[in-house]
């Protein structure tokens, strides 16, 4: 059953995120764009499955507090993975989020006392080279299947939207452990969807909504699709957080099961679109494959030395 849990885990996350990207270029959503939508249908899709989850809300001050904090965390994550995933492929995102795994882990030397280990401190200098080597050919396939060189004003957007992403997903565990006497993680998750649907809804939507909403969107930005592939990605970005809900719940179950086989969820994750990759024949420089191995082989032997 663990094995199970650890596997659907897994294939939803990477779902999500190759279909995020899918969405993202083809449909060619800005930032706001992206978080409404993904906000709205997470909190739709969690609206039922409220029932069996463990909510919990303490009224006082601290609650609203970590539900700003959870918002506008949540605002920074979905807004720059979408100018993140609009340039560099899935499992270059999925790379560099790995050094929010090294930030928790000093965090949690610094903050909570753990004691340091050689072995995983070890781990990080070959990440930094595998990222630099990715790093060095980064940027979308080009129609042949090829890398293309990513522009100045790209790496301009790049580097500081990277940089609030992986401190976004890495934040996101501290607020949530500083939040747990206030209000539990299920809960603090669905307030902050429903805020940030509201927000960004005034955003991207016209104050006086007249006819076809979506065409009215569309027409609002230039696109690299018609409106009818427009719609399409739409629908394909509300329906994969469906998937991504029985990532979530997966996720919780196995946290409860084994801490062990959790701690392989991200690393798995990373293999996976790395073999997807290869597997639609992009091609690589010797460097982007070297470094791809680099990043992944550390990623995952600090794993297992958080293990050991």
């Amino acid at each position: 059953m663990q094995l199970i849990f650890l596997l659907i885990n897994v294939a939803s996350y990477t779902i999500c995120t190759l279909n995020d990207k899918k969405t993202v270029s083809r449909g060619g959503l800005s930032g706001s764009e992206f978080t409404f939508f993904i906000s709205a249908s997470t909190a739709a899709f969690m609206l039922p499955c409220l029932p069996f989850l463990h909510l919990r809300a303490a009224l006082c001050p601290q609650t609203f507090g970590i539900s700003a904090l959870l918002v506008a965390n949540k605002l920074c994550e979905f807004y720059t993975a979408a100018v993140c995933l609009s340039v560099l492929s899935a499992f270059e995102v999925k790379a560099w989020l790995g050094l929010a795994m090294f930030l928790s882990y000093g965090a949690d030397c610094a903050i909570f006392g753990e004691a340091p280990s050689a072995a995983k401190l070890a781990c990080l200098p070959f990440a930094l080279a595998g990222l630099a080597l990715i790093a060095s050919g980064s940027g979308d396939t080009n129609g042949s299947g090829g890398r293309r060189k990513l522009t100045r004003g790209e790496l301009l957007r790049l580097i500081p939207a990277m940089a609030l992403y992986i401190f976004a997903k890495f934040s996101y565990g501290l607020i949530m452990r500083a939040g747990e006497p206030y209000l539990s993680k299920n809960t603090g998750l669905f307030i902050s969807m429903l805020a940030l649907t509201a927000i960004m809804a005034v955003a991207i939507f016209p104050k006086r909504a007249e006819g076809d909403l979506l065409k009215r969107l569309y027409l609002a930005n230039e696109r690299p699709c018609d409106y009818a592939v427009f719609k399409k990605m739409l629908l394909i970005v509300f329906l994969t957080r469906l998937p991504n809900i029985a990532g979530l719940l997966a996720e919780n179950a196995l946290i409860g099961m084994s801490l062990t086989l959790y701690s392989f969820v991200q690393p798995l994750i990373l293999v996976t679109l790395f073999f997807i990759t290869i597997a639609k024949r992009e091609r690589f420089t010797a460097k982007n494959l070297l470094g791809s191995l680099m990043c992944v082989g550390a990623i995952a032997m600090f794993q297992i030395f958080s293990i050991i």
